[in-house]
């Protein structure tokens, strides 16, 4: 059973052309679907004479007086993010596959990492757990790991052909679980939620 829910008649999400933005099977990127523009920049530092010139800062969001765990923007995020593999995991039980697994597959599928430490900084997670969800993935036959003919002391990591013919079906569960969990949102709403996390993340 398909979890998207259509949007005046078209998924926020569609695999093969998306309604406000072009999120083809090709160029979907795994749960950081935020990653479709680059982050913006952080205001540039100035420096007078000896003297550094910071940013003035913007007033501050939370306070010590008024904080509620409930409305923190961290709790929210968390437990959308955990809501959302929630979703994921119980469609990809057919496919012998998690929402953690997945993300490593779609970094593979659309090219983004090759190795298993650079997969771990693209998933950012440690080396040692990058190497044990490897281990799994290769278990279920759906990555291998070769030696690098350029350079025998690499191991490049890259789809099976099981993997790559189950790609558009496991693809399609990652597109039906951020069209569920975003019904209601008008594709304009959702570009600014992007917008939003985009500049968080830049102001770490």
């Amino acid at each position: 059973m398909r979890i998207g829910t259509a949007i005046h008649g078209a998924p926020l999400y569609p695999l093969d052309l998306c309604c406000h933005t072009a999120y083809r099977p090709k160029l979907f990127s795994s749960w950081h679907f935020f990653q479709q523009a680059p982050l913006p920049t952080r205001p540039p530092l100035v420096t007078l004479g000896a003297t550094l010139l910071l940013p003035t800062p913007m007033s501050d969001a939370y306070r010590l007086d008024t904080y509620s765990p409930d409305e923190s923007i961290g709790y929210l995020i968390k437990r959308a993010g955990g809501q959302l593999t929630t979703t994921v995991d119980r469609a990809l039980a057919e496919f012998d596959m998690t929402h953690a697994q997945l993300g490593i597959f779609l970094r593979l599928l659309h090219g983004h990492a090759n190795t298993a430490a650079d997969l771990a900084r693209e998933m950012v997670i440690d080396t040692g757990a990058m190497t044990r969800a490897l281990d799994r993935l290769e278990e279920k036959g759906f990555i291998r790991r070769l030696r690098s003919n350029a350079d025998r002391r690499v191991i490049e990591v890259s789809l099976t052909e099981k993997g790559k013919s189950q790609a558009d079906q496991m693809t399609r569960v990652a597109i039906d679980a951020l069209n569920h969990h975003l019904r209601g949102f008008s594709p304009e709403e959702i570009d600014q939620f992007k917008s939003f996390l985009r500049r968080m993340i830049s102001n770490t």
